[in-house]
């Protein structure tokens, strides 16, 4: 027979099992629930530029949710949304977005271009070193001039 000490210690650390395994699925759960990132693609500046061998509703890739692993940048987002849908992508070692879906740069004049702003906010950061966090808003957009947003 076991001591009254022993017993009373091994009991305890079975219940601490339990609540341990009760609260990792909810754990699991809250991780898992993620809030998703949006993103989208817009060339509407390019349309209205001229341009009638792009979308014209102004959109390669219209404002949609896609959930990405943690650690996921701003490029990696839109490689792999490109890819996934068949719109090509340039670009000049990751650093440097010269084309998407045939747009390239200096196409609407020479300070046209692509750029990209997360929640509203374009960073001085090139995208392949912008690390998205849960929520976060991405677009690109194709700008004619600087004045364009």
């Amino acid at each position: 027979m076991m001591p009254k000490a022993k017993q009373k210690a091994k009991a305890h650390k079975a219940a601490k099992i339990r609540a341990q395994n009760q609260k990792q699925p909810q754990q699991r759960l809250a991780r898992e629930r993620k809030q998703p990132k949006n993103f989208s693609i817009t060339c509407k500046n390019a349309v209205d530029y001229g341009r009638s061998d792009i979308p014209q509703s102004g959109y390669f890739i219209r404002p949609e949710d896609y959930s990405g692993k943690e650690g996921i940048t701003v490029f990696d987002v839109l490689e792999a949304e490109c890819k996934s849908r068949g719109i090509e992508l340039t670009y000049k070692d990751k650093y440097y977005i010269q084309g998407i879906g045939g747009l390239k740069e200096k196409e609407c004049g020479g300070g046209s271009g692509w750029m990209y702003r997360v929640n509203g906010v374009a960073p001085h950061k090139a995208a392949v070193g912008y690390y998205l966090k849960d929520g976060d808003v991405v677009e690109w957009y194709y700008v004619t001039n600087i004045n364009d947003n």
